[in-house]
């Protein structure tokens, strides 16, 4: 299975025609049960070199969960921008860019979407 194939399938469970530039997930990551599922539909709906913004209140998501949610996001193939992370004080932010999937980030998104 080639990553255009699955680039398409992803977008057309979505319903979505074109992949976007910019994907905001604003203080919810950590009320979907399936999060590594909702990372891998949003880096695959992502252009490469388009970017997710990520941000999730610290008084409901423990520093700890934060990381994990991160160390997925990466592990689908979005790379963070450490420098371009917007200082938000009641917030924790995360920027990641889709780059190169990688073998092991292919793996990752179709385990992820569930492809067989």
């Amino acid at each position: 299975m080639t990553l255009t194939f699955l680039l398409l399938l992803c977008l057309q469970a979505l319903g979505v025609d074109a992949q976007a530039d910019l994907a905001l997930a604003f203080m919810m990551v950590h009320e979907v049960p399936d999060q590594r599922r909702l990372l891998g539909e949003i880096q695959a709906c992502l252009k490469p070199g388009g970017n997710l913004l990520l941000a999730e209140p610290k008084i409901h998501v423990p520093g700890k969960a934060f990381h994990k949610t991160v160390a997925t996001a990466e592990e689908l193939g979005l790379q963070a921008h450490l420098e371009s992370r917007p200082p938000v004080e009641t917030s924790r932010i995360f920027i990641g860019e889709r780059g190169p999937l990688t073998d092991r980030g292919v793996r990752a998104l179709t385990e992820s979407l569930e492809i067989p």
